[in-house]
């Protein structure tokens, strides 16, 4: 025992040695938290709608510190073309900024007066404040034109381009203040608002043919013929939302278990595709328990992707937002047909487009209100606005109607609609 002491003795001093070391050492005081700046608006999402008409409109956006210091931060915001070129290389988009003298970003104080105005916004939030909101107002939806004469005049901007204004914090001074990389700026994108007729469907829905030959035949198109990617869009308003099959859009007979991308509605809660996996609902964040209310516009859209590996990523979309995701075995279904309401849909449809490729969630966001309608890929642009026309410049015969159904053009409706 004795011998074993020994032996471990260096070692024990050892030990000894480095905690008293450690108890002596300095206390040095922890480093000051950094604190973030950002956008709160583009928290988890990199852009934000608002509605104009021709004669403008407003929002706002909230640059802000994570948490209020205790020392003053100065901010510069400011309209950013980079941040715009960066999106649209990103989303495979191709939003124009808006005209500059069509908007200014304004600063108010909280008694409504205009402290500063214009495309830079210099903030300086005190000791204790977290942020402020700017103002974005837009006043004409027109550009001044100078004629030959001399003369001015007001030109509509064009109607199937979409716009932005991008915004960015340029740059933070304070004291332990960083701006935050992935809200540091974001995109403000702009809805115009219209009024439009909708085809009102009550039990009866209406089915079109792809042309074989893209002219005059009355063939349909064969359904050898593959369909790597397709997308298709629509607006939907129910008139009300009952246990049935409620459908609205698909692209197959629904014969001979020709079921694959069918989906419908089982009640308000209950959307269901039918796919080679089974019966899905919805599986994305925000979607998991999503009621859909009667009287009220939806823009539906579902893409479909078919991969080299022999699956095909499929996803839809509410009102731009993804809501489900999924990669499933098999081959995309083409729309070879195109079908609007079955016998228990009642309700509007507007603006039905079938694409040949898939759109990106950027791309269904920029075409949502308005499209080209000379878009590559773009194959059915049916806006439903009191007749069942392809508008598309030259592919006006590329669909026969096989029917009608029910559908009646009376009613008309402004958009966007301003939901509760």
């Amino acid at each position: 025992m004795k011998q074993f002491i020994i032996s471990y003795l260096p070692f024990i001093l050892l030990i000894a040695t480095a905690i008293t070391s450690c108890r002596n050492l300095e206390k040095v005081a922890p480093g000051p938290e950094i604190q973030m700046v950002y956008i709160n608006d583009f928290l988890g999402k990199p852009q934000k709608s608002f509605s104009v008409d021709e004669s403008g409109g407003s929002t706002s956006f909230l640059p802000r510190i994570s948490n209020p210091m205790q020392t003053p931060v100065d901010l510069i915001v400011s309209v950013d073309d980079e941040a715009l070129k960066s999106y649209n290389k990103e989303n495979n988009t191709q939003f124009a900024q808006l005209p500059a003298e069509t908007y200014d970003l304004v600063l108010l104080s909280k008694s409504g007066e205009v402290l500063e105005k214009g495309k830079e916004i210099k903030l300086s939030l005190a000791a204790g404040e977290y942020g402020r909101e700017i103002n974005v107002q837009v006043t004409k939806m027109s550009k001044t034109v100078t004629g030959k004469d001399g003369t001015s005049e007001e030109e509509p901007l064009p109607t199937f381009q979409n716009f932005a204004i991008p915004v960015s914090i340029k740059s933070v001074a304070g004291n332990n203040v960083s701006s935050q990389a992935n809200a540091r700026s974001g995109i403000l994108l702009i809805n115009r608002k219209f009024t439009a007729k909708a085809a009102h469907f009550s039990g009866g829905g209406a089915w079109f043919w792809y042309r074989v030959d893209k002219g005059d035949s009355d063939e349909p198109l064969p359904e050898d013929i593959p369909w790597k990617q397709w997308t298709y869009q629509v607006f939907v308003r129910f008139d009300r939302i009952g246990d049935g099959n409620i459908g609205w859009t698909w692209n197959n007979r629904r014969k001979n278990g020709e079921e694959w991308g069918y989906h419908c509605l089982y009640g308000p809660k209950g959307f269901t595709m039918f796919t080679s996996a089974g019966k899905l609902g919805f599986n994305q964040k925000g979607y998991e328990d999503f009621e859909f209310k009667p009287n009220q516009w939806y823009h539906m859209a579902m893409t479909s992707d078919e991969k080299e590996d022999g699956k095909t990523e499929v996803r839809y979309y509410i009102d731009g937002n993804l809501a489900l995701s999924v990669n499933l075995a098999g081959h995309s279904q083409g729309w070879y047909r195109a079908f609007l309401g079955n016998s228990a849909f009642k309700g509007y449809i507007r603006d039905f487009r079938v694409w040949t490729k898939a759109l990106t969630q950027g791309e269904i966001n920029e075409t949502m209100w308005a499209v080209n309608p000379e878009s590559e890929g773009l194959e059915l642009y049916m806006p439903l606005d009191g007749n069942f026309d392809n508008k598309i410049p030259g592919k006006e015969n590329y669909w026969i109607i096989g029917s009608k159904g029910t559908a009646r053009f009376d009613s008309s409706f402004t958009f966007p609609e301003e939901k509760n």
